[in-house]
Order: C-alpha cells, then structure tokens, then sequence
C-alpha cells in the first residue's frame, strides 16, 4: 500500500480509479481531496446502490461522497443496467427483503490509472479489507497506448452506463444519468429500494467500517 500511494502521488495529470468496493476512508478521502483539490482531476466509478452484490459495503462509501465531491473529485456509479445484467431469479422475486448481495450485474473491474499512461491493475479494491485484512495483488504496466485504451473505456461508462452523484443547494445530493442528461429524484439512489436505503442508513451509523 505505501508503494502504491507513492505512485498515486505522482499523478501529474489525472488519476482514474474504478473499483467494485470503494471505501476509502479519512486518510484514502484526504489524499483524493488533496489530489484534486491541486488541480489534478480524478475521477472514480464504483457500483451504485442498486448494482453493488455488497449492499452494507455503500455504506462505507456514501459517508465519503459529499467530501470528495465539495473538493471537485468526479464520482460515477455504475447502473445495474447493462450486456451483463441478468433476470432475477423466481426466488429473488418473492423475496420480501432484499439479499445482502445483488443478483444484478455490477462493477467487478479494480484499477488505478495514472496520467493515461500508467495502470495499475489487479485485486486490489480501495477498501479497508483490501488494505488490511485480505492479501492481494496486481501489476504496474507502463504503457501509454494501453493506458489510453483504458481511459477511453473509463469514458464510456462514465458516460453510458453510469450515474453520476452531484451536490446541489444546500448540500443536497442528485444524480445525473449520463446517458439521458435527466436527474434522478434528489432524495433516493436511482432504482434501489427502501429496504436497501434503511440498511445503508443504519449501517452507516455502526462503527464497522474496517470490515467493510
């Protein structure tokens, strides 16, 4: 890990980040900040609510995302949409409660890329677990022509497939859909339920963040 924040603060230009579980934490958050906050732009797209198989790992994510977005950080939330996306299961229908995970396609990929022309890619999620608890790995490739083809991927969904979480007036949170420019109600996470907002409510006050 202090590897890989060495690399990251080398970051001159922008640094995209896409991973499945994005937990950053105070000091994760406080070095995005920094980094944007210096005028290089980064961009992150994790799942949305309604995509994560994870539920109480949003959580941990959505205590972040007002900071991160008052410092200028970009955040994308990927739709459950998608080529990917399954029917739910009979089963799944008659549930009354949600699972804890989705049957719903989601966000899998976890990657760093700096400047367009660094990637780091492997295991690794921005995470507690990841940093803490699990053994991961993953490479570093030194590629301009690779890192570009990356990033141009990263365009794509941000702008396709993704929902992007804005501040409005008095800190209020909306999210643009990229695809059609409409704005999700300001209140609610696009297409997650209510059972799926009260877990993410009460879990978010629980002090388990290093297990998320």
């Amino acid at each position: 890990m202090a590897g890989l924040t060495r690399t990251l603060g080398e970051t001159s230009r922008s640094l995209d980040i896409a991973t499945a579980y994005f937990v950053p934490g105070r000091l994760g958050a406080n070095f995005i900040r920094r980094l944007a906050l210096s005028g290089r732009p980064v961009r992150v797209l994790t799942n949305s609510l309604a995509s994560t198989d994870v539920a109480p790992v949003h959580a941990g994510y959505a205590r972040y995302r007002r900071r991160l977005l008052r410092a200028g950080v970009k955040l994308y939330e990927m739709k459950p949409q998608g080529p990917l996306r399954r029917e739910p299961r009979p089963e799944d229908r008659e549930r009354k409660f949600p699972r804890l995970g989705s049957s719903r396609s989601s966000l899998h990929a976890k990657l760093f890329l700096i400047d367009r022309e660094r990637l780091f890619i492997g295991s690794f999620n921005l995470d507690p677990r990841s940093i803490y608890l699990n053994c991961e790995m993953g490479i570093m490739i030194n590629s301009a022509p690779i890192g570009d083809h990356v990033g141009r991927q990263f365009d794509r969904l941000a702008a396709q497939a993704s929902f992007q979480p804005q501040l409005g007036r008095m800190g209020k949170l909306h999210w643009m859909d990229g695809s059609s420019g409409m704005t999700a109600a300001v209140q609610f996470e696009p297409e997650s339920t209510w059972q799926q907002r009260l877990m993410v409510s009460i879990i978010s006050r629980l002090p388990v963040e290093w297990l998320l």
